[in-house]
């Protein structure tokens, strides 16, 4: 399980990026924008991004064997997105503001060579049973697959932004800039949709009056807002019971009452009704 402390991932790996941006926008819906690092290796990507005078940064680099890398606060605005729009709400435009950038060490797309083998821009090759085959912008790709515990990792680290922040949707760079980005590999796409599928609100389906418990082992926070700026009130244990209250959602909160008296917001995500 990944565990959030406000604006850290309790279980990375911390280094700051040389730049980053202001506080995100909390006035818009969150997003996870997945990238490949394009790079020789998440060490060489950590190490350029921290010294780096290019204006560039992702808020976590996730390494070939799941070990993460944060480098910008997660309510801080990272730029990794460029010019970007929402692929379903074309009006969200410069997605940097409303989006945690997270980059799978990958090094992005390969070149098919004279020899039979797929490269890199720096050099690295594979063999043609290495590699995948996908489909951007109206042509054929080459990726290295992703691991398994890469893909891990990413998928925790999601589900935890989504407990805290309320995720509308996780997208590729390709999503959000589909004329001058092919990554991520075609291949992540299912699991992109899937967890948007799984992170989109599921308060309509708890009503008012109804009875549920804390369904995370690594319990759930109770606020005094439906966001993940609002204070703390206090971190509800696992099985604890609660009651659903009006007003009934917001951006994928719900108002409850614990059995002990206290009343706030927390994430319908992580309640389980009973």
């Amino acid at each position: 399980m990944v565990m959030l402390n406000r604006d850290k991932i309790c279980s990375a790996n911390w280094r700051q990026a040389a730049y980053f941006g202001h506080q995100m926008n909390r006035d818009l819906p969150l997003f996870v924008v997945a990238h490949d690092t394009a790079g020789r290796s998440a060490q060489s990507t950590v190490d350029y991004l921290a010294t780096s005078s290019r204006k560039v940064s992702y808020h976590v680099i996730i390494d070939r064997d799941g070990i993460m890398t944060q480098m910008v606060p997660l309510d801080r605005q990272a730029w990794h997105a460029g010019v970007s729009q929402h692929p379903g709400k074309p009006w969200i435009k410069g997605l940097n503001r409303c989006s945690i950038g997270v980059a799978l060490d990958n090094p992005g797309e390969l070149t098919r060579a004279t020899d039979g083998t797929y490269r890199a821009w720096f050099g690295g090759a594979w063999a043609h049973s290495e590699v995948e085959r996908g489909h951007r912008n109206g042509r054929d790709t080459w990726h290295l697959p992703y691991t398994a515990r890469q893909l891990t990792s990413f998928e925790k680290l999601v589900l935890a932004l989504d407990a805290e922040y309320g995720l509308d949707s996780v997208l590729s760079h390709h999503d959000i800039a589909p004329d001058r980005k092919v990554d991520t590999s075609p291949t992540l796409d299912p699991l992109l949709r899937a967890l948007t599928q799984q992170v989109e609100d599921k308060a309509a389906d708890m009503p008012v009056g109804d009875r549920a418990i804390v369904a995370t082992i690594g319990g759930l926070n109770l606020r005094r807002g439906p966001n993940i700026n609002a204070e703390v009130i206090e971190t509800m244990e696992w099985n604890t019971g609660v009651t659903v209250e009006p007003p009934i959602q917001r951006t994928g909160y719900v108002f409850v009452t614990t059995d002990d008296g206290q009343a706030g917001w927390a994430h319908s995500h992580y309640l389980q009704g009973i």
